[in-house]
């Protein structure tokens, strides 16, 4: 059974779920579309969409018609604008930190075992996450704190948090801005070993804090842009899946050292595509990394494999994701610009959104379909060898994977928000 949180009441000045799910289709996008191989260009000016004062994670949400106004403010309801929040739902993949956990000896028998009968999935009680007029639920990127608790970083409101386990608001971190300690794109919060917090923008700065949260302590710029997630190596070390910024290098895994400031290493090149797909990938190439110990892994939003590495950056593994209703991309991305063109292309293909690496050993990996405004998330489980535990669909989000059990952390699937979560467990 999955593990019963207590759901705190939710604060009277905020609207109730219901009336907040007219504003559910937008809160699922993200902010930046990399344009070129040479660096990035925000999605709202890309797209020409306004960047409206209503955003300010400031201004408080008192009524239905101010939400209705938020939404209409950045996405109107037209083919154009449907199309534009699928483009940046695909663009915002990916981005999710994740972390390999020791394997246990006997990781392999446990898990063949479970694989003998059909498995299922038991969730359990829900559970309400905090929010405040300035502390909304919108596009949370999960990790579990090893002190205890959830680090989120929300991509859309553009700041980074703590809460207690049974949901509780312990501390905003980190705001929306430019200035130190302020972020315009997080894509993932770490806790170091140190105890210190360390807050990741797409754009390549690292903002560091002290153990509470409270004082950044200190300011960090890495050469990637994008960054699109981060995992802990060891005590001064952080791992990168990015970019090179202003450059064709495409190798997509890079490690930091946090004292000497700079990238020590990088490897895990993705083969060019061909021409006519270039495009494509640019539009939708985004990645995750996960360690383990001195290992490394890797799995690129189009990819079918999660590729291992050693941190010298020799790789030892590809092991092939044995997903059965995943689709790979077959057709070049249309060149002419139509929004219906590229609706229907985005509906032929799946992407690898993230992966985890559970207390058992095996992996989880989560992936995306859409058809028109319509989204099917999709996890499959396996082994190291590529034997397939599980796999399910059309299911909730996949926040995260809870550390030391063998529970998964899911948007609550009666939700049509982020601000719910429920645990499952597979039977």
């Amino acid at each position: 059974m999955a593990q019963d949180l207590p759901a705190p009441a939710r604060p009277a000045e905020l609207p109730s779920n219901a009336q907040r799910s007219t504003n559910s289709s937008w809160v699922r996008s993200v902010f930046w579309s990399r344009t070129s191989r040479s660096g990035l260009t925000a999605s709202h000016d890309v797209l020409g969409l306004p960047e409206p004062a209503a955003l300010d994670a400031s201004a408080p949400l008192i009524s239905d018609r101010s939400l209705r106004a938020r939404k209409a403010s950045i996405l109107p309801n037209s083919h154009k604008a449907r199309s534009m929040r699928l483009r940046y739902l695909l663009l915002g993949l990916g981005f999710a930190a994740t972390a390999f956990i020791a394997l246990p000896n006997s990781f392999r028998a446990a898990s063949l075992s479970q694989a003998e009968s059909e498995p299922s999935l038991e969730f359990g009680p829900a559970f309400a996450i905090e929010e405040r007029n300035d502390v909304l639920i919108v596009k949370p990127r999960v990790s579990y704190d090893p002190l205890g608790g959830f680090l989120v970083a929300d991509a859309r409101e553009r700041q980074i948090r703590r809460y207690n386990a049974d949901g509780t608001l312990d501390r905003v971190i980190a705001r929306r801005g430019d200035g130190p300690g302020e972020f315009r794109h997080p894509v993932g919060v770490l806790r170091l070993k140190n105890r210190k917090i360390v807050g990741v923008d797409m754009r390549g700065r690292l903002s560091i804090f002290d153990e509470r949260g409270e004082k950044l302590t200190e300011t960090q710029q890495v050469p990637l842009v994008p960054i699109y997630s981060a995992a802990v190596l060891d005590d001064s070390t952080l791992v990168f899946a990015g970019r090179v910024e202003l450059g064709e290098d495409s190798r997509m895994v890079h490690v930091w050292d946090l004292k000497r400031q700079r990238i020590v290493r990088s490897f895990g090149e993705i083969v060019p595509p061909s021409p006519e797909f270039e495009s494509a990938y640019t539009f939708t190439g985004s990645a995750s990394v996960a360690v383990r110990d001195s290992s490394v892994a890797l799995l690129f939003g189009l990819g079918d494999s999660i590729r291992v590495f050693r941190r010298s950056g020799r790789e030892v593994a590809s092991i092939p994701i044995p997903w059965q209703k995943h689709r790979p991309l077959k057709t070049p991305m249309p060149t002419n610009g139509d929004d219906a063109a590229i609706d229907q292309w985005l509906s032929t293909f799946s992407v690898a959104a993230s992966f985890f690496w559970r207390p058992d050993g095996s992996f989880v990996v989560q992936y995306l379909d859409v058809n028109g405004v319509e989204e099917t998330w999709s996890i499959v489980g396996f082994l190291p060898t590529g034997s397939k535990l599980f796999e399910f669909h059309d299911q909730p989000r996949l926040l995260t994977v809870a550390p030391g059990k063998q529970s998964l952390l899911f948007v609550d699937r009666n939700s049509e928000l982020q601000n719910s979560w429920a645990l499952a467990s597979i039977q």
